[in-house]
This record gives structure tokens, C-alpha cells and sequence, in this order.
């Protein structure tokens, strides 16, 4: 991608390793596609008529970043996986995974598509480990399900897989900075969304339920 776009430290590696030390694991995060960031369009052949060369250099670099990393990085979560206009549907999610795990065969996936936050119950992919679970909170103890149809529309798993697939419930919502995703003030973080009374009862129904 040019000069000034290769990194002098391998930051994730470092807090991977960290973590192995404390008997913890690392998932890594990555957008599955770049076009927020024009300095990377040109290296990356990122061409909304035709993804095809995007692709293919894409998961050369995901690949790259797999085997060195290794063991170290349990599993990947892949954000902007969404089908429409510029991000090239179909993609090659057999690629994606196999890419992932060029350097941990172990390592397990998920692919975002917006999950609970556009209303999606089911995986993107058959392929993918793991629900992405991306959604807008707690709502009476419940994951809250976007439905513009019915607002008060909650799911909770119950058992460790989706139905009908072999892809495990997860689910990824924001609970410090009054549930936003980004604080964009200075100054201190806000206060979390949730009381203890709120969260812990949540967290105990999906782990119960064998949620990732």
C-alpha cells in the first residue's frame, strides 16, 4: 500500500502473548472490507464494480498476518461483512476461513453482518464458528432485536448453536459509555449502561445456554 503503511511493531502479537502469560484468549478484530480509508483503495485494488482483485489480495494479507502470528490468535471477527453495493456478495467465505487459520488451524470465525442490530438471527455463512452477535443491547433481560415491525422484539439462545446450523449464539453489544459504541468527548468515560442487577442475570442466561 505504500510507504508509511507498514507497521514497525507488531502490537497484536504483543497483547496475544500477553495474554497466553494469564491463560487468556485473543480474538482478533479486522474490517472485511476498506472503503472508509482512500490511502488503501490503490494497494489493495479495492474496485466496487468488480471485488474480485480486492479479494484475492485482501485474504493474501489476512494469510500473511495468520501465519505470523500463529497459535497465539484464537479466532478472527470480521466487521463490515454487509451485501450491499461495495462490498462484492458473494464473497469467497470458504477463502475467509481458510486464510484465518492458515497459522492456527484451531482458530474460529465470525463474519458481521449487523447480526441482532439489522434484525439477522442467522449466521452470514454456514461456515463461520461463531455468531458476529453485534446488537443494541439488554432489553427485559433479553437480547434486544432491531424490527422496525415490532420494537420490543427480544431473542435469548436457547442452546449453544443457532438453530439448524452448527455456528455458536455470541453476543456483542457496548455496556460502558452509556451503551454507545464510541465516547467522542474528552474527558472521562461516561458511566456504564447497565447496573450489576441488569448485566450479571444476562451474561448468566447465555453462558447457561453454552453462548461462546
Amino acid at each position: 500500500c505504500g510507504p508509511g503503511h507498514g507497521s514497525k511493531r507488531d502490537l497484536v502479537l504483543e497483547l496475544a502473548t500477553g495474554l497466553k502469560k494469564i491463560n487468556k484468549r485473543f480474538i482478533a478484530y479486522l474490517p472485511a472490507e476498506i472503503e472508509a480509508d482512500p490511502a488503501l483503495h490503490e494497494g489493495f485494488k479495492w474496485n466496487p464494480r468488480d471485488q474480485r482483485e480486492f479479494e484475492k489480495r485482501y485474504t493474501e494479507f489476512i494469510r500473511a498476518y495468520a501465519l505470523q502470528w500463529g497459535s497465539s490468535v484464537d479466532g478472527w471477527w470480521y466487521d463490515g461483512c454487509y451485501t450491499y453495493g461495495d462490498y462484492y456478495v458473494p464473497r469467497n467465505w470458504q477463502l475467509w476461513c481458510d486464510v484465518s487459520r492458515a497459522g492456527n488451524g484451531q482458530a474460529i470465525v465470525a463474519f458481521n453482518d449487523g447480526s441482532f442490530y439489522s434484525g439477522i438471527t442467522q449466521p452470514m455463512t454456514p461456515l463461520q464458528d461463531y455468531l458476529s452477535g453485534e446488537c443494541a443491547g439488554i432489553k427485559n433481560g433479553k437480547i434486544a432485536l432491531t424490527d422496525k415491525a415490532d420494537p420490543d422484539k427480544t431473542i435469548m439462545p436457547a442452546a449453544r448453536f443457532v438453530p439448524g446450523t452448527k455456528c455458536q449464539f455470541h453476543t456483542l453489544m457496548p455496556i460502558d459509555n452509556r451503551g454507545d459504541w464510541i465516547n467522542e468527548k474528552d474527558g472521562p468515560m461516561p458511566a456504564p449502561k447497565y447496573s450489576d442487577a441488569e448485566l450479571f442475570p444476562f451474561v448468566r442466561d447465555c453462558r447457561k445456554a453454552g453462548a461462546a
